[in-house]
C-alpha cells in the first residue's frame, strides 16, 4: 500500500483561484548530473546565487566551530489550513541549512490549542520572598468525564501602586467557549489545584505564603456549588507556626461529590523531612489534615491524587516521588486514605533528580483500566505519553513523542483511552505563554524522522497535517522539533505552525464609487477601500473594464536569444518564465532563467529579472501558481516563491530515472509522468506533492502504447476528470485521453493529427512534442470545453526560401471531450490570426478561469538562415478586462487602505465610463474574502446646451412666480441647486428636478416664488454630476437678476435733426422687460393743440422691434413727437421726445 508523505492538497473548488501552466522543451541532450540521494521524506534545496534574493541572511546563527547555520530552521507559513475545505494554504514548508553534513531528528507533533485569556502581568515583587515559584504557577486544570474543562488561574490587576491578585475560573468544552469569572482575592500564591463534580461543585485549593491582611502560611480554598456563580473562602491547613516550612506541590480530585486534597510539606525546609499530607471534604466539610497513613514516615513529595472512576469504583490512587531512591511510585488505597496500600507500582523516569513537581505525571483513564504517564524529565526527543495496565512492566513501552511543555502547570487526563493534556505554558502565535489544551486525535506524534543532511544544501519538509499514512490529527497547531547531536552538545530548535481553519472576519468600507480624479479637484478625486480584519493578510483592489482589452507587449531587448516561455496565473496576476542565451545556441556563454509578472491580466509586464543561471540549453519548465505561491519545475528542481516572486527557494527533487522528473503539471497542481514497460500498456503516474512521491494513477492498454509519450495533462474542475495528450513518432499520431478522477476508466480518441509528421517536430519524443498545448476552459458551473492548440497544423506554409518558422496558431475544441471541431485559426485573443514559431517550445498559452486567454511567443522578427533565425524577443498577446490592480499587506492592527486614482497599471488615465471593482482579502491561512461593485469614472464637467433665456416669463417681475430651466449635457447627472435671494438677505436654495430618461440631455427645472416686497431678485444655478464635476450658471460671475421696471431698449434708427418737411423712420428694440409691456405708441402734438396717438405693433423674431415712418407735413408750424410705452402695471415711460419746426 502506498504511504502518502506530506501530500500537497489543493481544494476541488468548482472554479479554481489559480491555473497551472506548463512548458516542455525538446530533449536533444542528456546531461549526466550527480544525483544526491535523499530520504523519501525530504526535499533538498541546492543553494545557488540568484538575482531574486532570499531573506534568510538575518537568520544565520553560529553554534560551534564545526556547526554553523546557513539558514536557521524556518516555516514558509506560520499559519496553514490542512483539514478545511476553503483556502489555499494547505501546507507549510519546514526547512533549514547547515554548513556540513549532520545527522538529525525531526519530530512533528500536534501542539496545544491556545486559550486566549488576558490575566495581566506579574510584577517583580510578585517573585520576591525566597520562593522561585511564587507568582509563577498561574494555572491548573481539571477535565471532567464528559469532556468539560475547568481551569483555575491567577489574575494580576494593577491598581496603580501594586498588583492585586485574584483567582479566576474558566469553564468550557473547547478554547472557543470558555467563560471566565473572578473567584476571589489572594496574596502570594505558589500552587493552585482544582477539581469539580457532576453536581456543580468546584473546589480550588491554593498555597499562600503570606496572608492577605494578616500573617498566614498554609493552604486555603475557594468553594462553589453552582458552577462558579458564587464562591466562599476558607482554610484547609494553617502552617504559619512553621517559619521554615515548605510545600512541595499540591493535588486534588473529586468523586461523587467528595473531594480529596493532598500535598507534601516539610516543617524545617529539608527535603528529606518532606511527607505527604491529606484531607477529605465529606458532605461539604474539610476534615483535619493528617499525614497520609499509607506513607507515614516516608520522605516523599509531589503527590498526585486521583480516583478510579471506572465502573464507579471510587478507590484512590496516589503517585509520588520517593526521596530515598528518587523513583516515582503509584499506590492504590483500596480502603481509603486511612488504610495502607495494597500494591505499589514503580514508574520509570529518565531523570531521578528530586524536584518540587512530579517527575512523571500519572492519570487513570475515566472509562478503561489503562493508566497514562508522561515523563517530563526525558530528553526532548523522547518526551511523550506511554500507557499500561496496573502493575504492568513499563520499561521499553512505546512512547507517543510530542512537545509536551510540561515543566510545570501540566495536567494529564484520559477518556476512553483518548488522552488529553493541559499546560499553562503553551507558546501562542504572538509569542506569549498562555494556557493550552491538547485534545485532538491521538497519537500526538505525526512525523518522527531521522536523517542526514548535506552541508550547504537546504533540507526541507512539506507538511500538510497528515502522517505517513495520510491520517490527520486535526490539531490546532503543530510543533517542529529539530535535534542535531553535536560532539560537545545537543541543540534543540522548535518552530510551531498554527492551524487556522476559520476564515478571517473582514469588514470593509468604501468611499463614493463615482469619481472624477482629473477634474473638479477636491471633489470625488479617488475611490478608497478600507479593510479591517481580525487576522493578518493581504488586500488587493482590482479594476476591470466592461469590455476586454487586447494588448500586445514585447519583452526582452532583441539582443539575446530567447526560448521556452511559460505562463501561469489566475487571469489577473500572471507569472512568466523564459530562458535567455548569450552567445550562440550551440555554444552559449551564459544561460539565464528570466522571471516577470503582470498584475493586470497580461496587459503590461514588469521588467524581467534573472531567476538563476543554468548550464543546460535544452531544459524545459513547468509553472503553476495559487493565491499564495508561485511554483516552477525545471529538470531536477522545484522553485517556490511565497512572496509574489520577490524571492524563490530552490528544492532538489528525488531522481526518477528519467531525464526529467515530471512530464507535466495539471491545473490543480498534480504532477504527471508516463512511461511504458515495453508492452501494450502505457502507465501514467501521479504525484500530489510537487513530484516528490509517486503512485500509479492509471494503466492504459492499447495497440502502440509502447511507443507513446505523455506530453500534456490537464484537469477539469467540473467533472473532476483528467485529460492527456499522447504523442508517438512511430504511429505518427496524437491521441486525446480522458480518465476519471480515480484512474479506473479511460477514453482514448482516434488520431487527432492524421496527416502525420511536421517539419518542426521532435525526432526523439514524437511528432508534436513542444508544438501542442491542452487547455480546459470552464464555461459555467456545469460545463467545460477542451481546447487543443498547435503551431504545427499549417506546417506546409513553411518557407525553405527564407527559413521562416512563423505559422498561424490553430486549435480545435470539444464540449464533451469526444467530438472535436475541425482545425481553425485561433482569433479569440485579439480578433486576428496570430502567427507564432512552429518550433518546439517557442510559445505557451493559458486560458484561466476568467476565460481571457494569454499567449507568450518567442519569435524572431526578421529570421535568416543559417546565421540568425533563433527567437530574440518574447511577444505577449493578452485579452483582459483587468486594467489596474493594487495590493497592500494589512498592518499590525489588521487594517488596510487602498486609494485608487483612476490610473491603469502603466500609469495612463482611464477613459470615462463604468468599471467593475473587485476587492480580495487573503488572510494568513489562504482564505479569500471577495466583494464586487461598480465604479464610474467621469472627468467631464456638465455643459450647457442652451446658454440664454432661462426663465419663464422671459422678463419677469419680482412678484411673478418664475420658472427656471437649465438644459445641460451630462452622462451622470446628480443634483441641480437653484440659489436665489433679494437684496440684504442670504441665499435660499432649492433642489431642482430633472428627468434622466433623456440622458445625456437633461433639463433641470425649479421655481422662484413671488417676491412681492422686493425690487430685485438675484439667482444662479449649480449643477453637479455623480462623480464630483459641476457647472455654475451665474452670468459669468455677475449673477442673473430681474426687478421692477427693469426695461432695457436701444434706438435702432432715426433722423438727424429732422424738420416738419422731412420724412424719416424711427425704431426701437427692447432687450429687457418685453413681457411686461402693455403698449408702445407715439404721441403727435401739432402747434401745441392738435394731439394724435398712434399705437405701434411689435415685429421681429422675438416681437421686440417697434418702428414707425414719420411723413413730412406742411400744415403746421411745429410738432412734438413723444415715443412712449406703458407697463402691464399701468406705468407710462417716455423713451424719447423730438421737437420739429418748419425749415428756415
Amino acid at each position: 500500500m502506498f504511504k502518502k508523505k506530506h501530500i500537497i492538497k489543493q481544494k476541488n473548488n468548482l472554479l479554481k483561484n489559480f491555473k497551472a501552466k506548463k512548458l516542455k522543451v525538446h530533449r536533444f541532450l542528456i546531461i549526466i548530473t550527480l544525483i544526491i540521494s535523499i530520504s523519501l521524506s525530504t526535499l533538498l534545496i541546492q543553494n545557488q546565487s540568484t538575482n531574486i534574493s532570499t531573506e534568510h541572511s538575518n537568520n544565520r546563527l553560529k553554534n560551534s566551530a564545526v556547526f554553523q547555520w546557513v539558514n536557521a530552521p524556518s516555516l514558509s507559513s506560520k499559519y496553514f489550513s490542512p483539514d478545511s475545505t476553503p483556502g489555499s494554504g494547505d501546507t507549510t514548508l519546514y526547512s533549514f541549512t547547515i554548513n556540513n553534513s549532520q545527522s538529525f531528528n525531526l519530530l512533528i507533533s500536534a501542539y496545544y490549542d491556545i486559550i486566549d485569556v488576558d490575566l495581566g502581568e506579574a510584577s517583580l515583587e510578585d517573585f520576591a520572598g525566597g520562593s522561585t515559584k511564587a507568582g509563577s504557577h498561574f494555572f491548573s486544570s481539571y477535565m471532567m468525564e464528559n469532556g468539560t474543562w475547568i481551569i483555575a488561574g491567577m489574575e494580576y490587576v494593577n491598581n496603580g501602586s501594586s498588583n492585586e491578585k485574584y483567582i479566576v475560573c474558566g469553564i468550557g468544552t473547547n478554547v472557543t467557549n470558555f467563560k471566565w469569572t473572578r473567584v476571589g482575592q489572594i496574596n502570594f500564591t505558589t500552587d493552585i489545584t482544582i477539581a469539580a463534580d457532576e453536581f456543580g461543585g468546584i473546589r480550588i485549593a491554593y498555597i499562600e505564603l503570606y496572608g492577605l491582611n494578616t500573617p498566614f502560611t498554609g493552604i486555603k480554598y475557594f468553594k462553589s456549588e453552582d458552577w462558579g456563580k458564587n464562591w466562599t473562602n476558607g482554610t484547609i491547613v494553617d502552617t504559619t507556626i512553621h517559619p521554615y516550612g515548605e510545600f512541595r506541590d499540591l493535588s486534588m480530585d473529586s468523586f461523587n461529590g467528595n473531594y480529596t486534597c493532598m500535598w507534601s510539606f516539610t516543617s524545617n525546609g529539608l527535603a528529606q523531612n518532606c511527607t505527604i499530607w491529606e484531607t477529605e471534604e465529606i458532605s461539604g466539610i474539610w476534615e483535619s489534615p493528617e499525614e497520609l497513613y499509607a506513607l507515614s514516615g516516608v520522605a516523599a513529595f509531589a503527590p498526585q491524587v486521583f480516583y478510579n472512576h471506572t465502573n464507579d469504583n471510587g478507590t484512590i490512587f496516589v503517585a509520588f516521588t520517593n526521596f530515598t531512591d528518587s523513583n516515582t511510585y503509584l499506590i492504590n488505597l483500596q480502603n481509603g486514605t486511612n488504610d495502607n496500600y495494597k500494591d505499589s507500582w514503580s514508574i520509570p523516569s529518565y531523570n531521578n533528580v528530586p524536584d518540587a513537581i512530579p517527575l512523571v505525571y500519572c492519570r487513570k483513564d475515566y472509562i478503561t483500566n489503562n493508566f497514562y504517564f508522561h515523563d517530563r524529565t526525558a530528553e526532548d526527543g523522547e518526551l511523550g505519553i506511554f500507557t499500561g495496565t496496573w502493575l504492568e512492566n513499563l520499561n521499553n513501552k512505546p512512547i507517543d513523542v510530542f512537545s509536551a511543555e510540561s515543566d510545570s502547570l501540566f495536567n494529564l487526563y484520559s477518556i476512553n483511552d483518548s488522552y488529553k493534556c493541559f499546560t499553562g505554558f503553551a507558546l501562542s502565535d504572538t509569542g506569549s505563554l498562555l494556557p493550552g489544551i491538547l485534545d485532538c486525535k491521538t497519537p500526538y506524534n505525526v512525523i518522527n524522522l531521522t536523517d542526514t543532511t548535506t552541508g550547504y544544501q537546504t533540507y526541507s519538509y512539506v507538511f500538510d497535517g497528515n502522517d505517513n499514512e495520510g491520517n490527520s490529527r486535526e490539531a490546532k497547531a503543530y510543533s517542529f522539533i529539530l535535534k542535531i547531536p553535536l560532539s560537545l552538545t545537543q541543540d534543540i530548535y522548535e518552530k510551531i505552525a498554527y492551524v487556522d481553519d476559520i476564515p478571517a472576519n473582514v469588514l470593509y468600507s468604501l468611499t463614493e464609487n463615482r469619481i472624477s480624479p482629473f477634474e473638479s479637484l477636491g471633489n470625488n478625486d479617488f475611490f478608497r477601500v478600507n479593510v479591517t480584519s481580525d487576522k493578518s493578510g493581504k488586500m488587493t483592489l482590482n479594476i476591470k473594464s466592461e469590455e476586454a482589452i487586447s494588448s500586445k507587449t514585447t519583452l526582452s531587448d532583441n539582443i539575446y536569444r530567447t526560448y521556452d516561455p511559460v505562463i501561469c496565473g489566475d487571469g489577473l496576476n500572471y507569472y512568466m518564465f523564459y530562458n535567455e542565451i548569450e552567445g550562440s545556441f550551440m555554444d552559449p556563454s551564459l544561460i539565464r532563467i528570466m522571471f516577470t509578472k503582470s498584475s493586470n491580466g497580461g496587459l503590461s509586464w514588469e521588467e524581467p529579472k534573472t531567476l538563476e543561471i543554468i548550464e543546460e540549453v535544452e531544459m524545459h519548465k513547468y509553472a503553476a501558481s495559487t493565491d499564495t505561491q508561485i511554483l516552477l519545475w525545471t529538470k531536477e528542481y522545484l522553485h517556490i516563491s511565497i512572496d509574489d516572486g520577490a524571492s524563490f527557494d530552490k528544492f532538489k527533487l528525488p531522481s526518477s530515472g528519467k531525464d526529467y522528473i515530471i512530464d507535466d503539471v495539471s491545473s490543480e497542481l498534480s504532477c504527471w509522468r508516463g512511461y511504458t514497460n515495453g508492452t501494450s500498456n502505457f502507465i501514467i503516474n501521479k504525484s500530489s506533492d510537487y513530484g516528490y512521491t509517486w503512485e500509479i494513477f492509471s494503466v492504459l492498454n492499447f495497440t502502440g502504447a509502447e511507443n507513446q509519450t505523455l506530453i500534456e495533462a490537464e484537469y477539469d474542475p467540473i467533472s473532476g476528470n483528467y485529460s492527456f495528450l499522447l504523442d508517438s513518432l512511430e504511429q505518427r499520431e496524437l491521441l486525446f485521453v480522458e480518465i476519471n478522477s480515480d484512474g479506473s476508466m479511460a477514453f482514448i480518441s482516434d488520431n487527432i493529427f492524421p496527416d502525420g509528421m511536421n517539419f518542426g517536430g521532435s525526432n526523439l519524443y514524437g511528432n508534436y512534442y513542444g508544438l501542442v498545448d491542452l487547455e480546459v476552459k470552464v464555461i459555467n458551473e456545469t460545463t467545460s470545453e477542451w481546447y487543443i492548440f498547435t503551431s504545427a497544423k499549417n506546417y506546409t506554409q513553411f518557407s525553405m526560401a527564407n527559413f521562416d518558422y512563423r505559422m498561424p496558431l490553430s486549435y480545435k475544441s470539444s464540449l464533451n471531450g469526444r467530438n472535436f471541431s475541425d482545425w481553425d485559426n485561433y482569433t479569440a485573443i485579439n480578433g486576428e490570426t496570430i502567427e507564432i514559431y512552429n518550433y518546439y517550445f517557442s510559445w505557451d498559452l493559458i486560458i484561466p478561469d476568467t476565460n481571457n486567454p494569454c499567449l507568450a511567443s518567442a519569435i524572431h522578427l526578421n529570421p535568416s538562415f543559417p546565421f540568425d533565425y533563433f527567437p530574440k524577443i518574447i511577444e505577449v498577446y493578452s485579452n483582459s478586462r483587468f486594467v489596474a490592480g493594487i495590493s497592500e499587506n494589512l498592518d499590525s492592527h489588521y487594517k488596510g487602505e487602498i486609494t485608487y486614482y483612476g490610473l491603469t497599471a502603466t500609469g495612463d488615465k482611464l477613459s470615462d465610463g463604468d468599471y467593475e471593482w473587485e476587492l480580495n482579502v487573503i488572510d494568513r491561512a489562504g482564505y479569500k474574502f471577495s466583494k464586487f461593485g461598480t465604479l464610474t469614472i467621469d472627468n467631464t464637467n456638465p455643459s450647457l446646451i442652451v446658454s440664454s433665456n432661462f426663465t419663464t416669463p422671459k422678463n419677469p417681475y419680482p412678484e411673478d412666480d418664475v420658472s427656471v430651466e437649465i438644459q445641460i449635457s451630462e452622462e451622470n447627472p446628480d443634483t441641480g441647486i437653484l440659489y436665489y435671494r433679494v437684496p440684504g438677505e442670504s441665499w435660499t436654495t432649492v433642489e431642482m428636478s430633472f428627468d434622466n430618461s433623456t440622458i445625456p440631455t437633461i433639463n433641470f427645472t425649479s421655481l422662484i416664488p413671488s417676491q412681492t416686497s422686493a425690487a430685485t431678485v438675484y439667482w444662479k444655478v449649480l449643477i453637479n454630476d455623480t462623480c464630483g464635476n459641476s457647472i455654475e450658471i451665474d452670468n459669468d460671475g455677475q449673477l442673473y437678476t430681474y426687478g421692477r421696471g427693469v426695461f432695457e431698449y436701444f434706438k435702432q434708427s432715426g433722423a438727424l435733426a429732422p424738420t416738419l418737411f422731412d420724412t424719416w423712420n424711427w425704431s426701437y428694440t427692447f432687450t429687457s422687460g418685453l413681457d411686461h409691456i402693455d403698449d408702445v405708441w407715439v404721441r403727435m402734438l401739432y402747434d401745441g393743440s392738435i394731439d394724435t396717438n398712434i399705437s405701434l405693433t411689435p415685429s421681429g423674431d422675438e416681437n421686440n422691434y417697434y418702428k414707425i415712418k414719420v411723413n413730412y407735413t406742411t400744415l403746421y408750424s411745429n410738432a412734438t413727437y413723444t415715443f412712449m410705452f406703458r407697463s402691464d402695471t399701468g406705468q407710462e415711460f417716455i423713451m424719447e421726445e423730438i421737437f420739429l419746426k418748419k425749415p428756415l
